[in-house]
């Protein structure tokens, strides 16, 4: 069962119903799948010939008729991911290695700014689609 969190109220900050966290609580059902999303999948389910894929230099589009995503090739990670319709992510995909400075933090501060920690970005070496029998993949990237 998915469960998700949101503000009962309007504040200073954010509206009313803004999602705040979510959980996945598993259920005693008979195959212990999702069954919406299992579901969605059966009436998703396209032939790998409904697949089209199209490259260029910068990106690789891999689409059917409800669905797309595109792989940036500079990076090796999506950046457009949609279904039926639906944005599903914001702003291209990112590495992010941040977080929160601890007290201990203050005596290495300047060793991690030095190593660039605060400014991680990554490159793809290789990004390509290989076909495999009965569909089309990301195979790999090399990042």
């Amino acid at each position: 069962m998915f469960v998700c969190y949101a503000t009962a109220k309007a504040s200073l900050v954010l509206p009313a119903g803004y999602p705040l966290d979510f959980d996945e609580v598993p259920m005693d059902n008979a195959d212990g799948r999702n069954l919406l999303a299992a579901r969605l999948l059966e009436q998703s389910h396209e032939a790998a010939d409904d697949v089209l894929i199209d490259e260029d230099a910068r990106q690789i589009c891999v689409g059917g008729a409800q669905w797309q995503y595109v792989c940036d090739k500079r990076t090796g990670m999506f950046s457009s991911m949609v279904f039926h319709n639906c944005q599903l992510i914001d702003r291209p995909m990112e590495v992010n290695i941040w977080r929160t400075p601890t007290d201990n933090d203050m005596f290495v501060r300047k060793d991690r700014e030095a190593a660039g920690y605060g400014y991680v970005m990554t490159r793809a070496d290789e990004v390509h689609v290989l076909p495999v029998p009965a569909s089309a993949t990301l195979q790999s990237a090399r990042i």
